[in-house]
């Protein structure tokens, strides 16, 4: 789930890809005419992707139905690396489908994607360029996609194996993995006295679909390295984990995103292991190098999803986990207010909910009878929720008995 591949003034790599075909020309002729400062023209493979992902999501469901009936992409694209051709099949079975002037409507009105916005760039004659800063930025000094990698012996983006090198006529300077489906890229905003404000954004393409900005202020230390920290949104750029996906946004300090996501995809219906991973692959989630889990990565951190079935005493059981490696406060009170009720058992950093789902919502089941409980199991309407936050992780845990005696 990215590539900058257009009118580099400078190194281009040998794998950065382009857009063409019948379908872009047609899409770029209509935005040149119906939104030329947008300069649509000049938009990315990855960047299109995230347009065309987004106007999905607003179209109706017959529309997306049709759509998906006439896009060519997976028989077409299997064995080609980036998004290039992906975007392209899914521009032409728009076009197919007659909602091309609808998607260009839509890009010439909604949110610009980062790598076309035309922003000012300081003019002072001491200001370091983006690409300067880019190449030696220090990752481990602010919340960013390598974390779960982190080491003390890496700091810039060329550590980390983003070795290609890309400049734009806006000033946006990126750097890549060879394969060119990761990237990171960082526009100047702002010099004074030594330090620079930057746009930075952070994306994955391919199974790890994610999009993250943040507003970074950065100064160089006697390593000759940018340490940077996030600072407050700006008019030209602004701090979204996850633009323009409307799924997700940052863990930051407290547990009200995991019981929002714990919620969605732990709780909801249809409730198979089958059906909560594709709830989580729907909402932007992807495969991990862990055993069977799920990561959603953002600015602020990660948060894995594991879901498992098994058997014991003539039960059936779910176990959905949704956690972090992060300590988050309020995860008990966040799960308090999902379900709705207080927990069965309460010790302040962790807790236990008795959760009985019937046709309106959720109730407790801790004053249950024994034959309304035994019902509940047997009906799959019961489950036990516990809630936690430690010293150096936090996590929501549903037990479902989809299956009782």
């Amino acid at each position: 789930m990215l590539t900058f591949a257009l009118a580099l003034a400078a190194v281009v790599s040998p794998v950065s890809q382009t857009l063409a075909g019948t379908a872009f020309d047609a899409f770029a002729q209509d935005a040149d005419l119906k939104c030329p400062s947008r300069h649509l023209r000049e938009i990315t493979p990855g960047d299109l992707s995230w347009e065309q992902e987004s106007f999905v999501e607003q179209i109706s469901a017959a529309q997306r139905r049709k759509l998906d009936g006439a896009n060519l992409e997976d028989r077409l694209c299997a064995n080609s690396n980036g998004l290039a051709c992906s975007t392209t099949q899914t521009l032409a079975a728009i076009e197919r489908t007659g909602l091309l002037p609808s998607l260009v409507q839509y890009s010439c009105t909604h949110p610009a994607p980062i790598g076309v916005i035309r922003k000012p760039i300081s003019t002072a004659t001491d200001a370091p360029t983006s690409s300067a800063i880019m190449r030696r930025l220090d990752l481990n000094s602010f919340p960013n996609s390598t974390g779960p990698r982190r080491k003390i012996s890496l700091h810039t983006p060329t550590d980390y194996g983003f070795t290609n090198f890309k400049v734009f006529p806006d000033g946006w300077a990126q750097l890549s993995e060879p394969n060119d489906e990761w990237h990171m890229s960082a526009l100047l905003l702002d010099w004074k006295d030594g330090v620079a404000t930057i746009c930075f954004v952070d994306a994955g393409g391919g199974g790890a679909r994610y999009r993250a900005t943040q507003v970074i202020r950065t100064s160089l230390d006697s390593g000759a390295r940018w340490k940077a920290m996030q600072v407050g949104d700006r008019p030209d750029c602004r701090n979204d984990p996850r633009f323009p996906v409307k799924a997700g946004v940052s863990v930051g300090a407290s547990g009200g995103l995991m019981a929002r996501e714990f919620g969605s995809l732990c709780l909801d219906r249809p409730s198979s292991t089958a059906a909560i991973r594709k709830r989580a692959s729907d909402r932007g989630w992807h495969q991990t190098d862990r055993r069977g889990e799920l990561g959603e990565i953002n600015a602020e951190g990660s948060l894995t999803l594991n879901v498992s079935d098994s058997e014991s005493a003539g039960e059936a059981r779910q176990v959905c986990t949704v956690g972090t490696d992060q300590a988050l406060s309020g995860t008990v009170q966040a799960t308090k207010a999902l379900l709705g009720f207080e927990p069965a058992v309460d010790l302040g950093t962790s807790a236990t909910f008795f959760a009985v789902r019937d046709a309106v919502g959720w109730h407790s089941g801790a004053a249950l009878g024994t034959s309304s409980f035994q019902a509940a199991k047997r009906e799959g309407r019961f489950y036990s929720v516990i809630a936690s936050n430690g010293d150096s992780s936090s996590q929501i845990v549903a037990i479902h008995i989809t299956h009782g005696n």
